[in-house]
Order: C-alpha cells, then sequence, then structure tokens
C-alpha cells in the first residue's frame, strides 16, 4: 500500500510551490478575475435578493388571502348574501354586511376596500378611498364589467388575483390597486351559487417590497405581470407600462426571478456600475499590499503549519480510539488551536457525550419493551380466564336447571367475544343483528320483561359490511339512558334499509326523550354537554361514524320530551354483495 503524506508534509509543500509564480502573473490574474467575481457575486446575489423579495411578497400575499379566507367561508356571510339573493332591497342585512366588512378592513394596512357580490348581482361595498364608505369607485374603471368579475371567480373554488390597475383618485393623489377574489361557499351545499367576495389592496404594499436595501437611484426593482406590464415600481409613473418600452440599452446590467405561482416576474435594473472605476483603483493597491503581506506570511504560514499539523495529527488519533469503541475519549480544548479545529473538536465531544446518551435510551427502551411484552402477554391471559370462568358458571346454572341464567351467561360471553376480538374488524349487518339480539336480550332480563324490541332488515342490506360495534353507542344510550323508570312498558325499535348505496338505520324509542338544544347539538355534530352525561357517550359514536364515512355521513334526530327519541343514521356502503 503506497503511504500517504502527512498534513504537515503536504501543507509545506503547497506553499512552497505557491510562493514561486512569478508576483506579476498573479497579479494580473487577480485583477481580472477578481472583477469577474465581483460581477458573478452581484448578479447571485442580486437573483438571491430577488428570489427572498418574492418569498416576502407570498407571505404578504397569503396574509391578505386569509382576510377573503375569513369572509367566503363565514356562515353569517352566507346566511346574508343568501338574504341579498331573495330580497336585495333589505336595508338591515345591508348594514350588517358593512359593519361586518368594516371590521376587516382594518385588520390590515393596505386594504382599500372590500366588496361582496351576490349571485343575484346586488352589490356591498366598504372602503377607505371615498368620503362615501359605501361605494365601490374601483368598479367604475376596472378593466372587465361587473358581470365578468362574477363569472371569472365564480367559475371555481381557487384564489383569484387581479394586477394592479388605476383603482380611484383620493385627496388628489391617484391610487392603484390590486385585487384578491374567492367564490362565497356554503358548505352545506357546496354547488350553489352565493357570491363572490373581493378585496381591494393598494399598490403601495407591493412597493414596499420592492424598496432596495439601499437607497440608490442607480437601482430600480419593477413588477411585471404575465403579459409584461409593470404592476408595481418606485416610480408611479411607470405602472401600466409595457417592460419592453423602457430603454435597456442604458442600463448596466439586469436581472429577473419568475414566480411560477403568480406567473409574474421580479425585475432588478442597474441603471450605472459605480463600481467599477472604484475597483479599478482598489486592485491596484491591493496588489501592491499583497506583496508586502507576502513576505511577512511566508515566515508566519511555516511556523503555523507545524502547530496545526500536530493538532490535526492529535484530533485524528482520539477520533481513530472512538472509532474502536472507547466512548470514554474526549479531546481537551486548547486555546493556541484554530477557531475551524476548536469546533471540530467540540462538535467531535458533543457527538460522544449523544452517542453514549443515545445507547443509554436505547438500553432504557429495550428494558420498556420487555416490561410491555411481559404486560401483553398478562393482560392476553385476563380474557381467556374470563371466557372459562364464564363458561363453568354457564354450567353451573344448567346443572341447577337455571335456564334464563345461564342464557343470560352465553349472551354475555358471546358479547364479550365479539367486541374484544378484532374490535375494529369489518362485519356484516347480518353479524351485527346477532350480536344486537344479544345485547337486547341481557337488557330485557335485567328489565325483567318490560322492555320490547323489534329489528327489521331488508334483505339487500344484510350483506353490506359496516364496522363492528357502530350501533352499540346509539342503542345504549336508547336502553340505558332514554328510558324512565317508572314507564311501564319500554319499546325499541331498529330497522336497517339499503336505499341508493346508502344504510339507512332508524333507531326509535318511547323514553324521556332529550331537549331540543342537544338534539341540535347532535345534528351538528358539535360536543354534547357536560350537563347531560346520560348523552355523552354519543360523542365519540358520531366521530367515529364521520371518521369512518370519510365525513359523507348524515345523523338526523328528533326528540319531544316524555315521548320518546328517533336517530336517523345515514352512511354510504363499503360494498354491496
Amino acid at each position: 500500500m503506497k503511504k500517504k503524506a502527512s498534513l504537515k508534509t503536504r501543507l509545506i509543500t503547497i506553499f512552497a510551490l505557491t510562493s514561486t509564480i512569478p508576483l506579476l502573473t498573479m497579479g494580473i490574474w487577480m485583477a481580472f478575475d477578481t472583477v469577474r467575481n465581483v460581477q458573478e457575486t452581484t448578479g447571485t446575489l442580486t437573483r438571491t435578493n430577488l428570489e427572498q423579495m418574492d418569498e416576502s411578497l407570498h407571505i404578504q400575499i397569503e396574509a391578505y388571502e386569509d382576510v377573503v379566507n375569513q369572509i367566503y367561508y363565514n356562515d353569517d356571510v352566507v346566511a346574508w348574501v343568501e338574504q341579498l339573493n331573495a330580497d336585495s332591497g333589505d336595508p338591515v342585512v345591508v348594514r350588517q354586511m358593512r359593519r361586518y366588512m368594516g371590521s376587516l378592513l382594518y385588520t390590515k394596512d393596505y386594504i382599500s376596500s372590500i366588496t361582496i357580490i351576490a349571485d343575484s348581482g346586488q352589490k356591498v361595498t366598504y372602503n377607505n378611498m371615498s368620503a362615501q364608505s359605501y361605494e365601490d369607485a374601483w368598479m367604475k374603471t376596472f378593466s372587465m364589467s361587473q358581470e365578468e368579475l362574477y363569472r371569472d371567480v365564480s367559475a371555481d373554488n381557487k384564489m383569484h388575483i387581479y394586477e394592479t390597475e388605476y383603482g380611484t383618485s383620493f385627496a388628489g393623489s391617484d391610487i392603484y390597486l390590486f385585487h384578491i377574489a374567492h367564490r362565497i361557499i356554503n358548505y352545506k351545499d357546496l354547488e350553489q351559487r352565493v357570491g363572490i367576495v373581493v378585496i381591494s389592496v393598494d399598490e403601495r404594499l407591493l412597493n414596499e417590497l420592492l424598496q432596495p436595501d439601499t437607497e440608490t437611484a442607480d437601482i430600480s426593482n419593477l413588477l411585471l405581470d404575465r403579459n409584461g406590464r409593470i404592476i408595481s415600481a418606485q416610480d408611479q409613473q411607470m405602472l401600466g407600462q409595457a417592460f419592453d418600452t423602457i430603454p435597456l440599452e442604458q442600463a448596466a446590467a439586469y436581472y429577473s426571478f419568475h414566480d411560477e405561482t403568480l406567473n409574474w416576474d421580479l425585475v432588478n435594473v442597474v441603471w450605472s456600475d459605480p463600481y467599477r472605476n472604484a475597483l479599478t483603483r482598489k486592485l491596484v493597491l491591493i496588489f501592491a499590499v499583497s506583496m508586502l503581506l507576502l513576505g511577512i506570511s511566508v515566515s508566519m504560514i511555516l511556523r503555523q503549519v507545524s502547530d496545526l499539523a500536530d493538532a490535526v495529527g492529535s484530533v485524528a488519533e482520539n477520533m481513530r480510539r472512538v472509532g474502536d469503541g472507547d466512548l470514554s475519549i474526549r479531546i481537551r480544548q486548547d486555546e493556541r488551536r484554530p477557531l475551524e479545529l476548536e469546533t471540530i473538536i467540540e462538535q467531535f465531544n458533543e457527538m460522544t457525550d449523544r452517542l453514549n446518551r443515545s445507547l443509554d435510551k436505547e438500553r432504557q427502551a429495550m428494558e420498556r419493551q420487555a416490561e410491555a411484552e411481559i404486560k401483553m402477554l398478562e393482560a392476553q391471559i385476563n380474557p381467556h380466564f374470563l371466557y372459562n370462568t364464564l363458561d363453568t358458571i354457564n354450567w353451573m346454572a344448567i346443572d341447577q336447571e337455571a335456564y334464563d341464567v345461564s342464557n343470560a351467561i352465553s349472551s354475555l360471553g358471546y358479547i364479550f367475544r365479539y367486541a374484544i376480538h378484532d374490535s375494529d374488524a369489518l362485519v356484516t349487518v347480518e353479524e351485527e343483528e346477532i350480536w344486537l339480539k344479544k345485547y337486547l336480550y341481557l337488557q330485557q332480563f335485567r328489565l325483567k320483561g318490560q322492555l320490547q324490541y323489534r329489528i327489521n332488515i331488508s334483505p339487500e342490506a344484510r350483506s353490506c359490511r359496516i364496522h363492528k360495534l357502530l350501533l352499540q353507542p346509539f342503542v345504549e344510550n336508547a336502553v340505558v339512558h332514554g328510558f324512565n323508570r317508572k314507564q311501564e312498558q319500554y319499546v325499541l325499535e331498529v330497522s336497517i334499509v339499503l336505499e341508493e348505496e346508502k344504510l339507512h338505520i332508524r333507531i326509535m324509542d318511547n323514553g324521556i326523550g332529550m331537549s331540543e338544544e342537544i338534539a341540535e347539538r347532535i345534528r351538528r355534530g358539535q360536543s354534547v354537554n357536560d350537563d347531560e352525561k346520560a348523552h355523552i357517550g354519543l360523542d365519540n359514536a358520531i366521530l367515529r361514524l364521520h371518521r369512518y364515512s370519510g365525513g359523507k355521513d348524515e345523523i338526523h334526530v328528533q326528540s319531544t320530551r316524555g315521548e320518546g327519541t328517533v336517530f336517523d343514521i345515514i352512511f354510504p356502503i363499503l360494498n354491496v354483495r
């Protein structure tokens, strides 16, 4: 194997070779290379600055899109606009809408107007660009008519951004606006055409983002739309101009960055290069100083190389020992070592500490895993012990000819096995019916015959697959909490039919019923109030049904105090056989 040279030998050899290069050649090369590097660096930094400017642009626009989001999915806004569609002249609705829009307009510095256009054509505006806050001055100069704007925005569920245009004049100043719009969505009927919301944002927001880091007349940042039209610039007179009409031949350089999402271009124009002449003078000075420093560096580097090589060799040896498994090794810091080497040593010591901690955690995790496995084995014993005990009690009841008790114990054992074994599995409606009859038999036994029940399942629904114990909380709620102990007869009816590839399940009882407030909360899928503890088990059942159906379930509740409750549960089937 070829012997490798040490770090010390390599450093001394490299320095000796580079110091022999003719000074004149090095100076000329350094001058041209510095100019080239400065130009490349300037281009790279400028493009990076444009990318950062684009990120800031997205952050600002998203912040204003959040205001649009607050409006278009707001239930109150949907209700107000639906009332406008039904009765466009209702002044109460208009005042409520303008009060709400006014509260949002001042949440962002540059929102100039908020406009809602109903499907009926009725329009409600709140703006701060004129003395009359209800005027929609920008619509008069906008490039699209109200009907064209409405059709464009309401055609999909996307956020629409319309580039800067002249909006209006106020207090002797021209106001330029860009607009963010979205269709108003009624989540109870996603296809319903309700209306659209448009917020108008002052172009000064974009202008602030385009301001250069240094105040100079030699640099201009521009924002162009997809057609190359200037939609934001420090000079407002440039707004609306085509970029290709600008005399770029007078510019020293220009750089651009294309935003794929907005389909906009950020452009940086450098009108003159004030650096080139100063750079030439500095290069002459640098060349002279570098020759002087070269002589001084020769002696200093030779002295430092020896110390550095020795330090690196020590670090390498300790790393090798750690690699052999000795994690007790720590490298001692020395203030005479270079900062970079100190950083390497510090990171090495931290890495060794983390390895030690990781090994400790791994050992602890293995111990906990072993304990968990033991507990799991112990837990597996309990159900089998319970089944065997119930079976023993069952035979004892048979020996005593207590057949009702025997039937109850058999039903209880079946319920335990059904619930514990693969509790989240898919079963047929017919299998769920068997469990349901066992459960209701036990409830009849508990209530001493006061409970009567009927289960009606259509033939086509029997083979449909549902999640196990899906109906259990609803049935238990009706039996355990729904009946009044003073009643002489309890009646429970469960019916399951298949219609249009959806299961329709009805659970009806003649119990004590529930308040309209609780029934309404269940219909909306909201949590039941803790004061109504009789129905608290329904929360998880409704959430479970919603998760299984992917949000496509429907729950309808009809209840009258003292007369009973009807639950109608509808959800898509998983498959039909």
